[in-house]
C-alpha cells in the first residue's frame, strides 16, 4: 500500500470519526519543530501556524532580495522596476497573511485556535409519556390504585402475580362516562412510541354530514342500552344530533376501554345498524328536513375506534 494512500486513509477517518482520540501519531516530515500530533484538528493548527510563520519569513526574505536587486541595479531601469515588483508581492503577502489572521481571529478566537474537534452525540429521540405498547387492561394494573392504567399514564406495570413487567405500556383507562382515550402513535416500525389523550370530542374528516366534530355518549337516559364503541348513531327523540358510542357492553367494564388508534377517527357509513334502524319520515337536522334515508347515511361505524380487551 502506497504511503499517499495510507495518508488518504488516515485523513478520511479523522473526517469521518472526527470524536476519535488518538494517541500521538508520529509525522513523516516534522512540522515547525514538531514531531508528533494527537488528532485532525491538531494536525490543522500546527499546519497553520507553520504556514503563517513561513508566509511572513519568506515575506521578508523577498522584501529583502527585492531591496538587494534594487541596490545592485546600477541605474538599470528594469532591473529596479522588477525589484519594485519583488518588494510590493512580497509586502502584499506578508500584510494578506497577516490580515486574514487578524480578521479571522477578530471574528472569533476560536477560528485560528482551532480547539479539538468536538461533536456532540445526538441522543435518540425519547418521547415523555410514551410507550410501545398498550397496558392489558385486565391484567396489568396501577398499585398505587389498584384500578387500570389512566389514559396517557405511562408506567411499569405490574400484573396479578405483583411481577412488575420489563417494558413500559399505555393506559387507555377513561374515567369519565362520556370520554374516551385517543392513542396517538409516533414514528414506525421498532421506535414507535404510543402516547395517550382522554377526550370527550372526535374529529371525523369523512363524514356526510360535511361536520367534522363529534361528542361521544353512550346513550341519553331514557335509553337503557349502551352504545357501542365506534358506532356512530342519531338521537332522533332529543338533541337531533349524531353521537358516536364508547360503551364496551360485551365486557365487566363496559365504559372505560373505549379508544380511538389514530388523530381522526375513519368513519364508514352503514344504514343498517341497530342504532337507526327505527328513523322514519322526514327528521329535522340543524334546521333542516332530511328524509330518514339521508340521516340513516350518517350512521355506521369508527373502523379504528375499539374496546381494548
Amino acid at each position: 500500500m502506497s504511503k499517499a494512500f495510507k495518508i488518504f486513509l488516515t485523513v478520511a477517518a479523522l473526517l469521518l470519526f472526527p470524536g476519535i482520540v488518538l494517541a500521538d501519531v508520529t509525522l513523516n516530515i516534522p512540522i515547525g519543530g514538531k514531531t508528533s500530533v494527537t488528532d485532525l484538528s491538531d494536525y490543522i493548527r500546527t499546519f497553520y501556524t507553520f504556514f503563517v510563520t513561513s508566509a511572513g519569513i519568506l515575506a521578508t526574505v523577498m522584501i529583502m532580495f527585492g531591496g538587494y536587486r534594487w541596490i545592485t541595479a546600477g541605474g538599470n531601469s528594469s532591473k529596479i522596476s522588477e525589484a519594485k515588483e519583488t518588494i510590493i508581492s512580497a509586502a502584499l503577502g506578508l500584510v494578506l497573511a497577516l490580515t486574514s489572521y487578524v480578521i479571522l481571529n477578530t471574528i472569533n478566537p476560536d477560528i485560528t485556535a482551532l480547539k479539538k474537534l468536538e461533536i456532540p452525540i445526538v441522543q435518540p429521540m425519547a418521547v415523555e409519556g410514551s410507550a410501545s405498547r398498550l397496558c392489558d387492561f385486565n391484567l396489568e394494573i396501577n398499585t398505587q390504585t389498584n384500578l387500570p392504567v389512566t389514559c396517557g399514564e405511562v408506567i411499569y406495570p405490574t400484573n396479578q402475580n405483583g411481577q412488575v413487567a420489563a417494558e413500559k405500556c399505555l393506559g387507555i383507562w377513561s374515567a369519565g362516562d362520556e370520554n374516551y382515550c385517543q392513542v396517538t402513535t409516533i414514528g414506525s416500525g421498532t421506535s414507535a412510541a404510543k402516547t395517550g389523550t382522554e377526550k370527550s370530542l372526535i374529529n371525523i374528516t369523512n363524514h356526510p354530514s360535511g361536520y367534522t366534530e363529534f361528542n361521544v355518549n353512550n346513550g341519553p337516559a331514557y335509553q337503557s342500552e349502551w352504545k357501542q364503541c365506534g358506532v356512530v348513531w342519531f338521537d332522533s327523540l332529543g338533541s337531533h344530533k349524531y353521537f358516536v358510542g364508547n360503551g364496551c357492553p360485551e365486557l365487566l367494564d363496559k365504559k372505560a376501554r373505549c379508544y380511538l388508534d389514530g388523530d381522526t377517527g375513519s368513519f364508514a357509513s352503514d344504514p343498517s345498524i341497530s342504532e337507526c334502524s327505527g328513523l322514519s319520515g322526514f327528521i329535522e337536522y340543524f334546521g333542516e328536513l332530511l328524509t330518514a334515508a339521508e340521516i340513516k347515511a350518517g350512521c355506521g361505524h369508527i373502523t379504528n375506534m375499539q374496546c381494548k380487551n
